[in-house]
Protein backbone atom coordinates (compact mmCIF):
# COMPACT_ATOMS: atom_id res chain seq x y z
CA UNK A 1 0.00 0.00 0.00
CA UNK A 2 1.02 3.83 -1.04
CA UNK A 3 2.73 5.52 2.24
CA UNK A 4 0.54 8.83 2.02
CA UNK A 5 -2.74 6.75 1.45
CA UNK A 6 -1.83 5.53 4.48
CA UNK A 7 -0.78 8.51 6.52
CA UNK A 8 -4.35 10.04 5.40
CA UNK A 9 -6.47 7.16 6.23
CA UNK A 10 -4.71 6.54 9.49
CA UNK A 11 -5.47 10.38 10.31
CA UNK A 12 -9.12 9.42 11.14
CA UNK A 13 -8.75 7.61 13.74
CA UNK A 14 -5.24 9.51 15.02
CA UNK A 15 -7.83 11.07 17.88
CA UNK A 16 -8.56 7.53 19.17
CA UNK A 17 -4.90 6.12 18.67
CA UNK A 18 -3.41 8.69 20.19
CA UNK A 19 -5.79 9.13 22.99
CA UNK A 20 -5.02 5.72 24.42
CA UNK A 21 -1.08 6.49 24.24
CA UNK A 22 -0.89 7.11 27.91
CA UNK A 23 -2.77 4.40 29.02
CA UNK A 24 -0.19 1.97 27.04
CA UNK A 25 2.58 3.81 27.90
CA UNK A 26 1.79 2.96 31.60
CA UNK A 27 1.11 -0.59 30.82
CA UNK A 28 4.25 -0.43 28.70
CA UNK A 29 5.85 1.16 32.32
CA UNK A 30 4.81 -1.62 34.38
CA UNK A 31 6.53 -3.85 32.19
CA UNK A 32 9.97 -2.23 32.67
CA UNK A 33 11.64 -3.98 35.21
CA UNK A 34 10.62 -7.48 33.70
CA UNK A 35 13.85 -8.61 32.25
CA UNK A 36 11.93 -9.42 28.59
CA UNK A 37 11.46 -5.81 28.44
CA UNK A 38 14.55 -4.80 26.39
CA UNK A 39 13.70 -7.92 24.31
CA UNK A 40 10.48 -7.36 23.39
CA UNK A 41 11.67 -3.24 22.29
CA UNK A 42 13.75 -4.94 19.59
CA UNK A 43 10.94 -7.00 18.15
CA UNK A 44 9.00 -4.37 18.38
CA UNK A 45 11.09 -2.27 16.31
CA UNK A 46 11.31 -4.75 14.18
CA UNK A 47 7.41 -5.05 13.74
CA UNK A 48 7.59 -1.09 13.28
CA UNK A 49 10.23 -1.22 10.61
CA UNK A 50 8.29 -3.59 8.79
CA UNK A 51 5.00 -1.17 9.14
CA UNK A 52 6.92 1.62 7.65
CA UNK A 53 8.18 -0.37 5.01
CA UNK A 54 5.11 -2.16 3.93
CA UNK A 55 3.87 1.65 3.98
CA UNK A 56 6.38 3.71 2.32
CA UNK A 57 8.58 3.78 -0.74
CA UNK A 58 11.94 2.33 -0.51
CA UNK A 59 13.46 5.53 -0.43
CA UNK A 60 11.20 7.11 2.45
CA UNK A 61 11.70 3.91 4.53
CA UNK A 62 15.34 4.55 4.22
CA UNK A 63 15.01 8.11 5.35
CA UNK A 64 12.37 7.31 8.05
CA UNK A 65 14.39 3.96 9.76
CA UNK A 66 14.46 3.82 13.27
CA UNK A 67 17.36 4.60 15.14
CA UNK A 68 20.38 1.95 15.34
CA UNK A 69 20.08 0.15 18.91
CA UNK A 70 21.61 2.43 21.71
CA UNK A 71 25.40 2.35 22.11
CA UNK A 72 27.13 -0.37 24.55
CA UNK A 73 27.82 2.96 26.61
CA UNK A 74 24.32 4.85 26.44
CA UNK A 75 23.02 6.37 29.65
CA UNK A 76 19.71 4.90 30.67
CA UNK A 77 17.11 6.23 32.74
CA UNK A 78 13.42 5.50 33.82
CA UNK A 79 12.60 8.78 36.01
CA UNK A 80 12.55 12.26 34.71
CA UNK A 81 15.08 12.97 37.84
CA UNK A 82 16.69 10.86 36.17
CA UNK A 83 16.94 12.04 32.82
CA UNK A 84 17.77 16.32 34.34
CA UNK A 85 20.80 14.27 35.83
CA UNK A 86 21.96 12.70 32.94
CA UNK A 87 21.43 15.41 30.65
CA UNK A 88 23.37 17.71 32.83
CA UNK A 89 26.44 15.40 33.24
CA UNK A 90 26.50 14.51 29.84
CA UNK A 91 29.84 15.11 28.48
CA UNK A 92 30.30 15.63 24.51
CA UNK A 93 28.44 12.46 22.64
CA UNK A 94 26.62 11.24 25.08
CA UNK A 95 23.74 9.33 24.19
CA UNK A 96 20.26 8.66 26.82
CA UNK A 97 18.14 6.02 26.67
CA UNK A 98 14.71 6.16 28.17
CA UNK A 99 13.11 3.19 28.41
CA UNK A 100 9.22 3.03 27.89
CA UNK A 101 7.00 4.58 30.17
CA UNK A 102 5.14 7.92 31.05
CA UNK A 103 7.03 10.65 32.16
CA UNK A 104 5.57 13.64 33.66
CA UNK A 105 6.94 16.57 33.10
CA UNK A 106 6.40 19.74 35.58
CA UNK A 107 8.89 21.93 34.09
CA UNK A 108 11.05 22.11 31.45
CA UNK A 109 14.02 19.64 31.28
CA UNK A 110 16.70 21.82 30.29
CA UNK A 111 19.64 20.98 27.46
CA UNK A 112 22.03 23.91 27.72
CA UNK A 113 25.74 23.62 26.65
CA UNK A 114 26.02 20.08 25.47
CA UNK A 115 27.45 18.79 22.14
CA UNK A 116 26.64 16.10 20.30
CA UNK A 117 24.21 14.59 22.71
CA UNK A 118 21.44 12.00 21.83
CA UNK A 119 18.32 11.51 23.50
CA UNK A 120 15.80 8.59 22.45
CA UNK A 121 13.57 5.73 23.49
CA UNK A 122 14.32 2.32 22.29
CA UNK A 123 14.59 1.63 18.14
CA UNK A 124 10.22 2.05 17.12
CA UNK A 125 9.39 2.62 20.79
CA UNK A 126 8.23 5.93 20.51
CA UNK A 127 4.26 5.52 21.09
CA UNK A 128 5.48 3.79 24.60
CA UNK A 129 8.14 6.39 25.58
CA UNK A 130 5.48 9.36 26.81
CA UNK A 131 6.81 12.80 28.46
CA UNK A 132 4.09 14.42 29.38
CA UNK A 133 2.86 17.67 30.77
CA UNK A 134 0.54 19.66 32.99
CA UNK A 135 -2.28 20.29 29.90
CA UNK A 136 -2.10 23.13 27.33
CA UNK A 137 -3.75 26.04 27.96
CA UNK A 138 -3.18 29.77 26.97
CA UNK A 139 -0.15 31.39 27.83
CA UNK A 140 3.90 30.37 27.70
CA UNK A 141 6.33 30.50 30.35
CA UNK A 142 9.81 29.09 29.67
CA UNK A 143 9.25 26.80 32.60
CA UNK A 144 6.34 24.97 30.68
CA UNK A 145 7.81 23.55 27.29
CA UNK A 146 9.28 19.56 26.80
CA UNK A 147 12.92 20.31 26.18
CA UNK A 148 14.34 23.55 26.44
CA UNK A 149 17.43 23.66 24.19
CA UNK A 150 20.09 26.38 24.18
CA UNK A 151 23.89 26.53 23.34
CA UNK A 152 23.80 22.64 22.40
CA UNK A 153 25.26 21.77 19.09
CA UNK A 154 24.46 18.70 16.93
CA UNK A 155 21.62 17.42 19.58
CA UNK A 156 19.40 14.29 18.02
CA UNK A 157 16.34 13.87 19.52
CA UNK A 158 14.41 11.10 18.59
CA UNK A 159 11.67 7.50 19.19
CA UNK A 160 9.62 9.45 22.08
CA UNK A 161 6.23 11.04 22.17
CA UNK A 162 5.78 14.72 23.81
CA UNK A 163 2.54 15.62 24.66
CA UNK A 164 0.17 17.55 26.74
CA UNK A 165 3.02 20.93 27.07
CA UNK A 166 1.05 24.18 28.34
CA UNK A 167 3.47 26.04 25.80
CA UNK A 168 5.57 23.99 23.03
CA UNK A 169 7.03 20.54 22.95
CA UNK A 170 10.20 21.37 21.61
CA UNK A 171 12.19 25.26 22.17
CA UNK A 172 14.92 25.70 20.50
CA UNK A 173 16.83 29.11 21.42
CA UNK A 174 19.00 30.92 19.58
CA UNK A 175 22.41 30.59 20.93
CA UNK A 176 24.45 27.95 19.29
CA UNK A 177 22.08 25.65 18.71
CA UNK A 178 22.84 23.95 15.35
CA UNK A 179 22.58 20.92 13.65
CA UNK A 180 19.25 19.82 15.63
CA UNK A 181 17.70 16.55 14.17
CA UNK A 182 14.49 15.77 15.42
CA UNK A 183 13.73 12.09 14.29
CA UNK A 184 10.74 10.43 14.66
CA UNK A 185 9.33 12.35 17.48
CA UNK A 186 5.30 12.35 18.09
CA UNK A 187 4.57 16.21 19.16
CA UNK A 188 0.97 16.69 20.22
CA UNK A 189 -1.66 19.20 21.93
CA UNK A 190 0.64 22.23 22.81
CA UNK A 191 -0.67 25.23 24.37
CA UNK A 192 1.12 26.97 21.35
CA UNK A 193 3.91 26.18 18.69
CA UNK A 194 4.63 22.32 18.81
CA UNK A 195 7.74 23.29 17.84
CA UNK A 196 9.41 26.27 18.08
CA UNK A 197 13.17 27.36 16.98
CA UNK A 198 13.95 31.30 17.81
CA UNK A 199 16.52 33.62 17.23
CA UNK A 200 18.08 36.11 19.97
CA UNK A 201 19.42 38.96 18.71
CA UNK A 202 22.50 38.31 16.39
CA UNK A 203 22.26 34.37 17.28
CA UNK A 204 20.23 31.73 15.43
CA UNK A 205 19.64 28.32 15.22
CA UNK A 206 20.33 27.07 11.83
CA UNK A 207 20.89 23.85 9.96
CA UNK A 208 17.94 21.72 11.67
CA UNK A 209 16.15 19.13 10.54
CA UNK A 210 12.83 17.91 11.76
CA UNK A 211 11.61 14.77 10.13
CA UNK A 212 9.69 11.79 9.69
CA UNK A 213 7.81 12.99 13.04
CA UNK A 214 3.83 13.64 13.44
CA UNK A 215 2.69 17.05 15.00
CA UNK A 216 -0.59 18.08 16.09
CA UNK A 217 -3.59 18.01 17.65
CA UNK A 218 -5.70 15.01 18.92
CA UNK A 219 -8.89 15.32 20.94
CA UNK A 220 -8.59 18.77 20.81
CA UNK A 221 -7.39 21.67 18.63
CA UNK A 222 -5.47 24.90 19.77
CA UNK A 223 -6.41 26.27 22.93
CA UNK A 224 -9.62 28.98 22.45
CA UNK A 225 -8.25 32.58 22.80
CA UNK A 226 -5.02 31.38 21.51
CA UNK A 227 -4.19 33.22 17.89
CA UNK A 228 -0.66 32.38 17.86
CA UNK A 229 0.12 28.58 17.47
CA UNK A 230 1.99 26.87 14.77
CA UNK A 231 3.11 23.18 14.20
CA UNK A 232 6.54 23.88 13.21
CA UNK A 233 7.17 27.21 13.46
CA UNK A 234 11.33 28.51 12.61
CA UNK A 235 12.40 32.14 13.39
CA UNK A 236 15.46 33.55 11.50
CA UNK A 237 17.14 30.12 10.50
CA UNK A 238 19.25 28.92 7.78
CA UNK A 239 19.12 26.11 5.86
CA UNK A 240 16.02 23.87 7.92
CA UNK A 241 14.92 21.04 6.20
CA UNK A 242 11.41 20.10 6.89
CA UNK A 243 10.55 16.53 5.80
CA UNK A 244 8.73 13.53 5.62
CA UNK A 245 6.11 14.75 8.18
CA UNK A 246 2.41 14.39 9.29
CA UNK A 247 1.11 18.04 10.82
CA UNK A 248 -2.46 17.84 11.54
CA UNK A 249 -5.58 19.52 13.32
CA UNK A 250 -3.60 22.93 13.50
CA UNK A 251 -6.67 24.96 13.58
CA UNK A 252 -9.23 26.96 15.81
CA UNK A 253 -11.76 25.74 18.67
CA UNK A 254 -14.48 28.11 17.60
CA UNK A 255 -15.92 27.25 14.31
CA UNK A 256 -15.25 30.79 11.78
CA UNK A 257 -13.50 32.31 14.72
CA UNK A 258 -10.01 32.71 15.40
CA UNK A 259 -7.32 32.75 12.79
CA UNK A 260 -4.13 30.28 13.96
CA UNK A 261 -0.71 30.84 11.70
CA UNK A 262 0.87 28.19 9.44
CA UNK A 263 0.47 24.61 10.23
CA UNK A 264 4.69 24.73 9.17
CA UNK A 265 5.78 28.31 8.89
CA UNK A 266 9.56 29.27 8.36
CA UNK A 267 9.67 33.57 8.62
CA UNK A 268 10.98 36.63 10.63
CA UNK A 269 14.50 36.55 8.62
CA UNK A 270 14.64 32.82 7.73
CA UNK A 271 16.27 31.51 4.40
CA UNK A 272 17.13 28.44 1.87
CA UNK A 273 14.55 26.42 3.71
CA UNK A 274 13.20 22.70 2.24
CA UNK A 275 10.23 21.67 3.38
CA UNK A 276 9.01 18.56 1.23
CA UNK A 277 7.51 15.34 1.46
CA UNK A 278 4.96 16.32 4.11
CA UNK A 279 1.33 15.68 4.60
CA UNK A 280 -0.63 18.64 6.21
CA UNK A 281 -4.41 17.57 6.75
CA UNK A 282 -7.05 19.54 8.30
CA UNK A 283 -5.24 22.55 9.40
CA UNK A 284 -6.82 26.62 9.43
CA UNK A 285 -3.34 27.14 7.07
CA UNK A 286 -0.62 24.81 5.35
CA UNK A 287 3.05 25.93 4.39
CA UNK A 288 4.50 29.67 4.90
CA UNK A 289 7.74 31.12 3.94
CA UNK A 290 7.56 34.28 5.23
CA UNK A 291 5.00 35.72 7.41
CA UNK A 292 2.09 38.54 6.96
CA UNK A 293 3.37 40.85 9.59
CA UNK A 294 6.30 43.81 9.29
CA UNK A 295 9.31 42.03 10.92
CA UNK A 296 12.18 44.21 12.68
CA UNK A 297 15.59 44.39 13.59
CA UNK A 298 17.56 42.18 14.38
CA UNK A 299 14.69 39.24 13.10
CA UNK A 300 15.49 39.99 9.40
CA UNK A 301 19.31 41.31 9.49
CA UNK A 302 20.72 38.44 7.69
CA UNK A 303 17.23 38.73 4.71
CA UNK A 304 17.72 42.07 3.88
CA UNK A 305 14.50 42.82 5.66
CA UNK A 306 12.81 40.22 3.85
CA UNK A 307 10.51 37.63 5.99
CA UNK A 308 11.88 34.27 3.77
CA UNK A 309 14.62 34.45 0.75
CA UNK A 310 14.87 31.53 -1.07
CA UNK A 311 13.91 27.89 -0.41
CA UNK A 312 12.00 25.05 -1.52
CA UNK A 313 8.26 23.80 -0.72
CA UNK A 314 7.92 20.39 -2.95
CA UNK A 315 6.30 17.17 -2.93
CA UNK A 316 3.79 17.77 -0.15
CA UNK A 317 0.65 17.12 0.25
CA UNK A 318 -2.25 19.66 1.79
CA UNK A 319 -5.54 18.84 2.43
CA UNK A 320 -8.81 20.52 4.36
CA UNK A 321 -7.03 23.74 4.81
CA UNK A 322 -9.23 26.42 5.89
CA UNK A 323 -7.18 29.18 4.28
CA UNK A 324 -4.24 28.89 1.94
CA UNK A 325 -2.80 25.73 1.02
CA UNK A 326 0.75 27.62 0.78
CA UNK A 327 1.94 31.26 1.09
CA UNK A 328 4.70 33.26 0.23
CA UNK A 329 4.62 36.41 2.30
CA UNK A 330 6.79 39.61 1.88
CA UNK A 331 9.51 37.43 0.99
CA UNK A 332 11.82 36.63 -2.64
CA UNK A 333 12.91 33.99 -4.58
CA UNK A 334 11.23 30.57 -3.37
CA UNK A 335 10.82 27.64 -5.54
CA UNK A 336 7.41 25.72 -5.46
CA UNK A 337 6.96 22.61 -6.92
CA UNK A 338 4.98 19.22 -7.50
CA UNK A 339 2.45 20.35 -4.52
CA UNK A 340 -1.31 18.25 -4.25
CA UNK A 341 -2.96 20.79 -2.87
CA UNK A 342 -6.70 20.94 -2.12
CA UNK A 343 -8.64 23.56 -0.28
CA UNK A 344 -12.12 22.89 -1.17
CA UNK A 345 -13.12 26.05 0.87
CA UNK A 346 -10.42 28.80 -0.14
CA UNK A 347 -10.09 29.20 -3.43
CA UNK A 348 -6.39 30.67 -3.23
CA UNK A 349 -4.32 27.23 -2.87
CA UNK A 350 -1.44 28.35 -3.14
CA UNK A 351 -0.46 32.62 -3.18
CA UNK A 352 2.11 35.06 -2.51
CA UNK A 353 1.45 38.85 -0.62
CA UNK A 354 3.40 41.66 -1.39
CA UNK A 355 7.10 41.31 -1.33
CA UNK A 356 8.08 44.64 -1.82
CA UNK A 357 11.62 45.71 -4.15
CA UNK A 358 12.66 41.80 -5.07
CA UNK A 359 16.61 42.91 -6.33
CA UNK A 360 15.84 40.15 -9.31
CA UNK A 361 14.56 37.21 -7.52
CA UNK A 362 11.06 36.39 -8.22
CA UNK A 363 9.44 33.20 -6.36
CA UNK A 364 8.67 30.61 -9.14
CA UNK A 365 5.75 27.88 -9.13
CA UNK A 366 4.58 25.68 -11.45
CA UNK A 367 3.65 21.90 -11.74
CA UNK A 368 1.48 22.08 -8.76
CA UNK A 369 -1.91 20.20 -8.67
CA UNK A 370 -4.66 22.00 -6.64
CA UNK A 371 -8.30 21.91 -6.49
CA UNK A 372 -8.10 26.32 -6.42
CA UNK A 373 -5.81 28.71 -8.27
CA UNK A 374 -2.61 30.56 -7.61
CA UNK A 375 -3.40 33.88 -5.70
CA UNK A 376 -1.22 37.01 -6.29
CA UNK A 377 -1.92 39.44 -3.54
CA UNK A 378 -0.78 42.59 -2.34
CA UNK A 379 0.26 43.96 -5.41
CA UNK A 380 2.51 41.13 -6.26
CA UNK A 381 2.06 40.84 -10.51
CA UNK A 382 4.54 38.80 -13.25
CA UNK A 383 7.35 41.22 -12.22
CA UNK A 384 8.06 39.51 -9.01
CA UNK A 385 6.16 35.64 -9.31
CA UNK A 386 6.47 33.46 -12.31
CA UNK A 387 3.63 30.93 -12.37
CA UNK A 388 3.68 28.52 -15.26
CA UNK A 389 1.73 24.98 -15.56
CA UNK A 390 -0.36 24.50 -12.27
CA UNK A 391 -3.01 23.09 -12.85
CA UNK A 392 -7.08 22.70 -11.15
CA UNK A 393 -8.11 19.70 -10.87
CA UNK A 394 -11.25 18.32 -10.43
CA UNK A 395 -11.90 15.42 -7.77
CA UNK A 396 -12.35 12.51 -10.53
CA UNK A 397 -8.91 12.79 -11.08
CA UNK A 398 -7.96 11.42 -7.71
CA UNK A 399 -8.43 7.93 -6.37
CA UNK A 400 -10.14 9.01 -3.81
CA UNK A 401 -10.45 13.11 -2.83
CA UNK A 402 -13.01 13.12 -0.46
CA UNK A 403 -11.40 10.05 1.30
CA UNK A 404 -7.51 11.32 1.03
CA UNK A 405 -6.36 9.86 -1.53
CA UNK A 406 -4.53 11.41 -3.96
CA UNK A 407 -3.22 9.58 -6.46
CA UNK A 408 -4.22 9.77 -10.06
CA UNK A 409 -6.12 7.84 -12.01
CA UNK A 410 -5.69 7.21 -15.36
CA UNK A 411 -7.78 9.78 -17.34
CA UNK A 412 -5.99 12.08 -15.03
CA UNK A 413 -4.57 15.14 -17.22
CA UNK A 414 -1.87 15.90 -14.76
CA UNK A 415 -0.18 12.34 -15.82
CA UNK A 416 2.97 13.17 -18.04
CA UNK A 417 2.01 16.93 -18.05
CA UNK A 418 5.39 18.48 -15.82
CA UNK A 419 7.37 20.69 -17.29
CA UNK A 420 11.12 19.05 -16.85
CA UNK A 421 12.99 20.39 -14.26
CA UNK A 422 16.91 19.73 -13.38
CA UNK A 423 16.78 16.36 -12.10
CA UNK A 424 18.83 17.68 -8.88
CA UNK A 425 15.33 19.56 -7.83
CA UNK A 426 12.89 16.71 -8.48
CA UNK A 427 13.99 14.03 -5.66
CA UNK A 428 11.42 11.58 -5.04
CA UNK A 429 7.82 11.66 -4.86
CA UNK A 430 5.57 11.94 -1.84
CA UNK A 431 5.73 7.94 -2.29
CA UNK A 432 9.30 7.66 -2.11
CA UNK A 433 8.91 6.98 -5.80
CA UNK A 434 11.66 8.23 -7.97
CA UNK A 435 10.39 10.67 -10.76
CA UNK A 436 11.64 9.74 -14.29
CA UNK A 437 12.80 12.76 -15.41
CA UNK A 438 12.25 14.75 -18.80
CA UNK A 439 8.52 14.53 -19.88
CA UNK A 440 7.62 11.86 -17.77
CA UNK A 441 7.14 13.62 -14.55
CA UNK A 442 3.33 13.84 -13.44
CA UNK A 443 1.39 16.90 -12.62
CA UNK A 444 1.19 17.07 -8.25
CA UNK A 445 2.90 14.93 -5.65
CA UNK A 446 2.40 11.95 -6.86
CA UNK A 447 3.98 9.79 -9.37
CA UNK A 448 1.03 7.53 -11.45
Amino acid sequence: MERALILVAALAGCANTDANTDANANADADANANADANANADANANADADADAEADGGAAVARCAPLGPPSTGAIVVSTVPALRDAISKAPEGAEIVLEDGVYDVGSSIAVSGKKGLTIRGRPGRRDAVVLRGTGARVGCPDNRVGFFLDASPNVTISELTITDMQCHAIQVQGTGVTNLRVHRVTMLDAGQQLFKASAKITAYSDDGIVECSTVGYTTTVVPAGNTYSQGIDIHSGARWKIRDNIVKNVRSTLPGGEVVAGSISLWNGSFDSIVERNVVIDCWQGIQLGGNSTASSPDTVRTGGFQHTGGIVRNNLIVRARDFGVQLARSKGARVFHNTVWTPGYSNSIETRAQGDVKGAPHWIGNNLMSGVVGLRDGDGPANVVVVNDLTAPADWFVDAAGGDFHLVTKAKAIDAALPLDAAELFDDLDGKARPGGNANDVGAYER
